[in-house]
């Protein structure tokens, strides 16, 4: 699956399936699908700032 990362300027990180726009009012990145990530599980992206464009990432499940 591809998609985008973004941080919110709450801190919040947020993994987009379409490239998020920024709304500045609100201080957040906005797309129609969307989910939270966890900090600590994607410690790569520990440096990513609200000011950054959104990274564009391929996210892959594998079956264990």
């Amino acid at each position: 699956m591809i998609g985008y990362v973004a941080r919110d300027a709450d801190g919040s990180l947020w993994f987009h399936r379409d490239i998020p726009e920024n709304n500045d009012r609100l201080k957040v990145w906005m797309s129609e699908d969307y989910m939270e990530l966890k900090d600590e599980e994607f410690p790569e992206f520990k440096n990513l700032c609200y000011r950054d464009e959104p990274i564009k990432v391929e996210i892959k499940l594998e079956r264990i």
